[in-house]
């Protein structure tokens, strides 16, 4: 959930209380105090860099989060937000920085966050982080399955494809687990698996 524009004061303030009592506790690494502040910091970024409060701020807390409590989906958020450029000055945004935003989502998947393996298995789908993460079927098809698993909407609607029709070297069809996985994932709202469920039974009938 991204936290308001509005709401940019009251996580900072949220953010240095939590870690006021992080420092006179001497909690340690993913004690309850510091897995609080690291969703606070989280939650600090997310507001600075998608409301374009102040981008480069928010990546450097992305940074620092992960570094500081090994919070996986801050090491994911900074790796979208490089390889994308979202938000960031247009320099950036014409020249993201493939290669260290390729890493940190690459982290973040081998941290098991189940989005970081979706996030990665588009990389090696479409080749977009390239010399960095080249395009590999096989690698983009074990992380859509890995996270599908997990219970990953868009990775279920992912494998689907690969399974409908089957891809040379990577795998069979599998037009049975194709189906159902569609249907789990129109199940969960996602659009085009619905979209591609009602083309199915067109054609079939």
């Amino acid at each position: 959930i991204q936290p308001p524009a509005s709401s940019s004061d009251s996580l900072r303030k949220n953010l240095k209380e939590c870690l006021a009592t992080l420092r006179t506790t001497g909690s340690a690494p993913d004690s309850p105090p510091d897995s609080d502040c690291a969703t606070k910091s989280f939650n600090l970024a997310t507001c600075l860099v998608f409301n374009n409060l102040s981008p480069s701020e928010g990546l450097k807390i992305y940074l620092e989060t992960f570094e500081r409590h090994g919070h996986s989906d801050s090491a994911l958020a900074a790796g979208i937000v490089l390889t994308e450029g979202f938000h960031l000055p247009s320099s950036s945004v014409s020249n993201p920085d493939l290669k260290k935003g390729s890493e940190y989502i690459l982290k973040s998947s081998k941290l098991s966050n189940v989005q970081g393996k979706y996030e990665l298995g588009c990389l090696y789908y479409t080749g977009s982080a390239e010399p960095f993460i080249r395009e590999d079927m096989m690698k983009a098809y074990e992380m859509f399955r890995e996270a599908a698993e997990e219970g990953h909407t868009c990775s279920k609607f992912m494998l689907a494809d690969f399974l409908f029709e089957g891809v040379p070297d990577v795998c069979e069809p599998q037009k049975g687990e194709a189906l159902e996985l569609l249907y789990e994932a129109g199940e969960k709202g996602h659009r085009f698996a619905r979209q591609r469920l009602l083309e199915i039974l067109d054609e079939n009938r």
